[in-house]
């Protein structure tokens, strides 16, 4: 307020711009809890304050942290015991299920896409060599679903995704994650901690040792329009 009118309050000085006039109430509602804050104003309206906005940037970051804390597999008497310390309130199992729950329909978006080009292309493949192979095709039909992550690689991902190895330590690290929880609280919370380990061991896939050559796999990706423009 100092800054916004150029004077203390009472202060008679030449650079004034205005005059205090009290503050107003206002209850800020955030996940932590309910604040009740006194706003300064001025008559002439000119001030404004951002503290609800850094507010709201510090609270995403709190919220940001538990995620990630669940996600990591913190137990929730270690959340509350971290949480007291940092800003002098805990969160109990049932807060950080609920704040969990944001994850919910990021998660739900991936476990759900389509994929939008494989089955054209296997319905194309099918109905050419139907007639000269029909139990092949059958067969594909059939086990298509499990083979899309492959299919959707570059051919010079094959050689190094023809194994299970990179599956295989993806299933103990979720066995390993769905042991230290123990005992889940309800039905969506299991799905939702296997979804968000699952985002995460993509970034790594995609951020950490280049055991995939990614520039191969960002021009695959720039053809399959072309060639389908092309059909």
């Amino acid at each position: 307020m100092e800054e916004c009118l150029h004077a203390r309050e009472g202060e008679r000085n030449p650079e004034r711009v205005g005059y205090r006039s009290g503050y107003y109430e206002r209850c800020l509602v955030t996940r932590v809890g309910t604040l009740e804050l006194r706003v300064p104003q001025d008559r002439e309206g000119r001030f404004g304050t951002e503290v609800f906005e850094r507010y709201a940037r510090s609270e995403k970051s709190l919220m940001s942290a538990l995620t990630e804390m669940y996600v990591q597999g913190v137990s929730t008497r270690r959340v509350k015991a971290i949480t007291e310390e940092l800003c002098g309130h805990g969160f109990s199992a049932c807060s950080v299920s609920r704040i969990a729950k944001r994850l919910d329909t990021e998660l739900e978006q991936l476990a759900r896409r389509r994929l939008e080009e494989a089955r054209r292309d296997l319905a194309g493949m099918a109905w050419q060599v139907a007639g000269q192979i029909p139990k092949l095709c059958d067969w594909v039909e059939d086990s298509i679903e499990q083979t899309f992550s492959f299919y959707r690689l570059p051919c010079q991902h094959h050689r190094h995704v023809k194994s299970t190895n990179m599956l295989e330590r993806f299933n103990q690290e979720i066995k390993r994650r769905t042991h230290i929880a123990r005992t889940f609280p309800n039905g969506a919370s299991c799905p939702r901690l296997v979804r968000a380990l699952a985002v995460g061991t993509h970034e790594e896939w995609l951020e950490g040792a280049r055991y995939l050559n990614m520039p191969v796999l960002k021009e695959h990706k720039k053809e399959q329009p072309r060639a389908l423009d092309a059909a």
